[in-house]
């Protein structure tokens, strides 16, 4: 960095990937020559005092097949890894979303339950016919939230109304789109 404030102490001052190491065959913090992805201190500006024992390396964590092969499409991923019992009930979509969000986005309801499948009530709330793409989804729920939206009602007859029609709404959204 241009700045010397800019200069955390103990911190990488180039992000991992800008070095590749061709002995090793694999990539490293350019600021230290280090290749391992989770050394948090880098060397060049925090060195270990004497005595002092050097990071481990990585701790061994049991996953499961599916969670594993999505790791390895995802080497990015930095977030705290599920153990099996944790992930057992989450779909294959949930686990993705997980690992895309490098351990964000968690399934909302608890262990064991699942979501239940969208009715064709849920379909008809938001005029649309049952399997249609995304796209159609999430712009139908835009303009009908607009529609029924209870800010945007003038009078209090047709905002209790509308407050009813808009809960509906968004539930048949959640039911449609979290599935």
């Amino acid at each position: 960095t241009l700045y010397e404030e800019n200069v955390h102490f103990g911190t990488h001052l180039e992000v991992w990937g800008s070095w590749y190491d061709m002995e090793k065959k694999c990539w490293g913090y350019a600021c230290c020559r280090v290749t391992r992805q989770r050394q948090r201190r880098c060397p060049k500006t925090a060195p270990q005092a004497e005595g002092e024992e050097e990071e481990e390396d990585e701790m061994e964590v049991k996953v499961s097949r599916r969670m594993a092969d999505l790791l390895e499409k995802n080497p990015s991923f930095t977030g705290e890894v599920p153990n099996p019992d944790q992930e057992k009930n989450w779909s294959d979509q949930e686990l993705k979303n997980f690992i895309h969000s490098n351990g964000l986005i968690r399934p909302a309801r608890t262990k064991g339950q699942q979501k239940p499948e969208p009715t064709p009530a849920d379909w008809k709330v938001l005029e649309l016919e049952p399997g249609a793409d995304p796209t159609q989804l999430k712009k139908a729920y835009r303009k009908l939230a607009l529609q029924y939206h209870p800010d945007k009602q003038r009078n209090e007859k047709d905002k209790a109304s509308a407050t009813e029609k808009f809960r509906k709404v968004v539930e048949a959204y959640e039911a449609i789109a979290g599935h």
